[in-house]
Formats: structure tokens, C-alpha cells, sequence
């Protein structure tokens, strides 16, 4: 590209720039690609637009000075996507398409600024994460001793990685408490600090950090007391079902209820929902499956619902995961999985999904 070229390239953006709305240059996509941003506080996408010369600008912005977690999505020959930490400002995003995810350039926002150190120092680490995840993802068919040496070495440095990027953001949060990225990261792994370490973090917080939207979340983890495990009594909730019905969890004692904390578009929740359509039909005089959303959209919920010919009762609370009956029941992934017995008592907590792990279980009760 040229000197003028690029001169002019910077206009564009820069003078879109100070209508603070997000500018992109960023080369190897094609013309007419499809450029999304997502809001992860109201799980939706809030702006859409298209790649021309290599070129996007997003017109309608967040009108906050507040900063909000977004995502940027490219929709072109496979996905590509980063994170932004921006307020209402003049933000532009550089690049090649090789850069995604780990070295897209985004400047002209503090906060992101102030995120950028902290990805920085765990650039290396998240790589090396992504790649374990990509061999986790790969279909193997012959699943081999060689295969199953490699991935429990593999299972094993992903859980040194985990601690150690935990470390990192722990220590960030530590030394940079009133800062918004720092606010992120204290939501994110809340149930890994004891519950009087998080409050002590929690009182250091200024007040504009506190009424924000991650640190109202953590408030309610702190209110919400001790963490539902095996052998505990079931915590009762208020939900309505897709027709706009309350029920409550006490409603379905004096038989077996399944409780399925569950999610949209999740891999594993998906082929559970399978698993479950088989169970329900040869069980449901015997136990009550509940699917319980941590979707925050009541219309992206039950178009779910729809897309998947759920059959069983299905509850929403418009929380999404900063709900308090999802903390209460300490979940931190999808699917999980809880049984409760006709005395309303939890006897099995199941996290994540494998083929036939449900029918196993089911099969232990009545069979």
C-alpha cells in the first residue's frame, strides 16, 4: 500500500474517530465480509456492518462513558474475532487477518490500554491454552494408548496454564484494583478467592466500580452465602417457563428432579439435550427434567427452545450468569448437572457432558 493510500486510510478513520465510533483497517478480508460487535453485558449484537477496501466502521455505538467488554466478529471463509474494553470513544482497530486473536492493534481507548498489559503478560500462556483446546476439539478415531499418553499430559498442563494465568490476574487485581479490566477479572474468578478474601477485594473497590455491572454481580455472589453440594438440600428459585408461567424449584418435590444448568449454542449442552430427549421419553413418569438458561435474552432463550424441540420444562430469570440461583448452585461451566431426590436432596452433581454419562445415572435410580 502506498504512502498516499495510507494517509488517506487514516483520515477515514481518524474523522470517523471523532464521532467515537469504532474504525477498522485491517487487511485479507474480502469486500462485503460481514464485520459483527457484541455486547457481552447484554449478550447481544449491537452494530453490524461490511468490510470495503479493507475498511469497517461501526456508526452505531455504545452511548456510555462507562466501559463495556465487546467483541469484534468477522464473518468471512472460517470466523475470526477479538475483545475490546472501550467506552464511548474514538477507537481503531489495525491488522492483517493473521493477527487474530492474539496481535490485532486497538488503540484510542484507556481501558483498552489498561487491558493490553494484562494481555500481554498472558499472550504466551493463552496460545499455548488455544492450542491444547484445538487438540481437544479434533475428532480422533483411533483413540490409542499414544492418544491417551498425549492427552493426559496435555490435560495436565492445561490446569499448570490455568494456575498459572490465574496467578497473573490475581496479582493484576492485587496491584491495579480500580481499574475496570481488574473489576473484569475479580467477577471472572470470583469462586476462586474465599469468600473474606473477595470481600476484603471487594471493599477496596470505589463506588463508580461497585455500581457497575461486574461489581453489582459480585455483590450478589458475596449475598448468595454457601455454595449448594452434594447431600445439601435443594435451594429453591422462582423462573418463568417460556409462556410466561412462574414455577419454583419446591414445586416438583416428592419425585426425582434433574436440573440442567444449560446454554445456547454450547457444544457439549447440545448433545446432552439429545441424551435427554431419549431419557425424558422412557423416564418422565419418573423424574422431572428441568433446563434452567443462563441466557440473559428471554427471545434468544426461546428460540432455543424451538431449535431444539425441547419437550421438558424449561425456566429463565432474565440474569443471565451473574443470576443468583447460578451462583447458588456454584456454576462456573455448561452443562451441569444436578440430581435431586424426592426429599429434596442433592445427590449427584454431574459438570460437563460425555456420550452415555446421563443414561448411566438415570439407569442407577430406576433401573
Amino acid at each position: 500500500m502506498n504512502k498516499l493510500l495510507l494517509v488517506l486510510v487514516f483520515c477515514t478513520l481518524t474523522g470517523f474517530g471523532q464521532k467515537k465510533t469504532i474504525s477498522g483497517f485491517i487487511t485479507g478480508f474480502n469486500n462485503s465480509d460481514l464485520v459483527r460487535l457484541y455486547d457481552y453485558e447484554t449478550e447481544k449484537y449491537i452494530d453490524s456492518t461490511l468490510f470495503s477496501d479493507n475498511v469497517f466502521i461501526f456508526k452505531n455505538f455504545i452511548n456510555t462513558e462507562i466501559p463495556r467488554q465487546l467483541r469484534i466478529n468477522i464473518v468471512s471463509d472460517h470466523p475470526f474475532s477479538t475483545n475490546l474494553l472501550i467506552a464511548n470513544e474514538k477507537v481503531i482497530v489495525t491488522g492483517d487477518r493473521k493477527d487474530f486473536p492474539y496481535d490485532i492493534k486497538i488503540s484510542g481507548s484507556k481501558f483498552q490500554d489498561e487491558s493490553n498489559v494484562l494481555n500481554d503478560k498472558l499472550k504466551k500462556l493463552q496460545k499455548e491454552r488455544d492450542e491444547i483446546v484445538v487438540f481437544w476439539r479434533t475428532d480422533v478415531a483411533d483413540k490409542n494408548e499414544i492418544y491417551k499418553e498425549k492427552l493426559s499430559k496435555l490435560n495436565k498442563r492445561a490446569e499448570e496454564i490455568d494456575f498459572k494465568r490465574d496467578s497473573i490476574k490475581m496479582n493484576y487485581i492485587d496491584k491495579n484494583p480500580n481499574t475496570f479490566i481488574a473489576l473484569e477479572e475479580l467477577n471472572n474468578l470470583k469462586e476462586k478467592y474465599s469468600k473474606i478474601n473477595l470481600q476484603q477485594n471487594y471493599n477496596r473497590l470505589k463506588d463508580e466500580f461497585k455500581s457497575h455491572y461486574y461489581g453489582k454481580a459480585i455483590e450478589t455472589y458475596l449475598s448468595v452465602g454457601q455454595i449448594i453440594e452434594e447431600g445439601d438440600l435443594l435451594y429453591d428459585f422462582e423462573a418463568l417457563n417460556q409462556y410466561n408461567k412462574k414455577h419454583n424449584l419446591s414445586d416438583y418435590k416428592g419425585k426425582y428432579i434433574f436440573l440442567d444448568f444449560t446454554k445456547e449454542y454450547c457444544a457439549p449442552c447440545e448433545t446432552a439435550i439429545k441424551e435427554l430427549k431419549i431419557l425424558n421419553e422412557e423416564y418422565n413418569n419418573k423424574i422431572q427434567i428441568i433446563s434452567f438458561t443462563s441466557e440473559k435474552s428471554k427471545d434468544y432463550w426461546k428460540k432455543g427452545i424451538l431449535r431444539n424441540t425441547i419437550n421438558w420444562l424449561c425456566l429463565w430469570d432474565g440474569k443471565g450468569t451473574e443470576s443468583k440461583t447460578i451462583m447458588k448452585y456454584g456454576v462456573t461451566g455448561y452443562p451441569t448437572f444436578f440430581i435431586i431426590n424426592p426429599e429434596g436432596k442433592i445427590i449427584k452433581k454431574i459438570v460437563g457432558h460425555e456420550k452415555g454419562i446421563l443414561e448411566q445415572e438415570f439407569k442407577k435410580l430406576f433401573d
